[in-house]
């Protein structure tokens, strides 16, 4: 079993109300994964929502919804491919930043799940399949990009995962 230990104590309405749902959603869905809600003192993966400066700063699209932020062993942040590809491959610590623009043209309830669920997905290293690992247009993933179909894993997804990790 892949584990994490996320914490969303940082993250603000309207996210909040649906981190327990994304995290419930990777462990019920069949998939290897195993969370669990931790303080945020001994979390790997934390879910917040950073000032407006910080998102600005950060040079994070108006139009993002939330970004994945991953850390590698010697402190490389990885937010691309590329830096990907730069990084060490050791993965030590994640982070999800829900826009926190109060005007933004804000997602249902169930879209905030589905949100918060895609964003784990790439913590865990799962990428959107129509520009990785295309798959057919047909079949419905939590990882797409746009228009997010489902707001909890498809076997595919943790299919990929066990791959991953060879579990």
């Amino acid at each position: 079993m892949l584990r994490l230990n996320a914490n969303g104590d940082y993250l603000k309405a309207p996210y909040i109300d649906n981190f327990g749902s994304s995290v419930s959603n990777w462990m019920n869905s069949s998939s290897p994964v195993v969370a669990y809600s931790v303080s945020f003192s001994t979390s790997t993966v934390d879910l917040t929502t950073p000032t407006q400066t910080s998102w600005d700063n950060a040079g994070i699209s108006y139009y993002a919804a939330a970004v994945a932020i991953l850390y590698d062993s010697a402190g490389a942040q990885i937010m691309t491919y590329s830096q990907a590809q730069n990084s060490n491959k050791m993965i030590t610590y994640g982070a999800v930043w829900c826009n926190p623009d109060g005007n933004y043209a804000g997602p249902t309830e169930l879209d905030q799940t589905k949100i918060l669920t895609h964003e784990l997905g790439h913590i865990m290293g799962l990428g959107h399949p129509e520009m990785y690992n295309p798959i057919p247009a047909s079949t419905m993933s939590v990882m797409r990009q746009s228009a997010l179909g489902f707001s909890t894993p498809q076997a595919h997804e943790n299919s990929d995962i066990r791959t991953m990790y060879g579990l």
